[in-house]
């Protein structure tokens, strides 16, 4: 639901995003952590290191997160929390690597809200047109006025449809493939666009 399924667009994108060096600093710190060839010090600018670390061992449900958003705010004003471009090197070859681009064998439904800002919905798009057009079978659905939260939102008509679905599923019949229809073109339709039915695939 509304998944960073190209690592290198959210990251491109996070400077567009009201406090979101908080969003960077979860990125940073992970793959820093995660892959030795991803230096904490070559990415990160020694003002907003500590920041960075602070921020990631945190949730965002959490108070304490509150304070962290309005220093975010402060450094997202006048600066990034990047010292260079990480979309290159070390973070950015293994941010493709993170970004699914193998053929997925089980049915697959990707939803998307339409008022994003994190997760831009012609990031979306452009994923889903790229998996389309390598052969994947999937649903995308685009969902009017949603944005990041809001699409998995209990009054959100995702909720429907993503039960109906999984009940589909549940119950052996075969998944819609919309890549030919127009969820790539427009947002808002909550109905199941026109398209050939084929076989399973699964969920991203």
């Amino acid at each position: 639901m509304a998944p960073a399924s190209d690592a290198i667009g959210l990251l491109e994108n996070l400077h567009t995003v009201s406090i979101g060096s908080v969003f960077a600093a979860y990125v940073a710190a992970a793959y820093s952590d995660t892959y030795p060839d991803v230096s904490f010090t070559d990415y990160i600018t020694p003002v907003a290191r500590t920041f960075v670390r602070e921020m990631s061992t945190r949730c965002l449900a959490e108070p304490g997160v509150l304070v962290s958003a309005v220093n975010a705010l402060a450094i997202d004003k006048d600066r990034t929390i990047f010292s260079k471009d990480p979309t290159t090197g070390a973070m950015g070859d293994r941010l493709r690597e993170n970004t699914p681009v193998l053929p997925i064998p089980a049915p697959l439904f990707i939803a998307q809200g339409a008022a994003d800002p994190l997760v831009i919905p012609a990031v979306q798009d452009a994923y889903v047109a790229a998996r389309c057009k390598a052969g994947q079978e999937l649903e995308y659905k685009k969902y009017e006025g949603k944005d990041h939260m809001s699409v998995v939102a209990p009054d959100s008509a995702l909720i429907g449809d993503l039960l109906a679905w999984t009940q589909d599923r549940i119950d052996g019949l075969p998944a819609i493939n919309n890549c030919a229809g127009p969820a790539l073109d427009r947002p808002g339709s909550t109905q199941t666009p026109a398209g050939p039915v084929q076989c399973e695939l699964g969920p991203l």
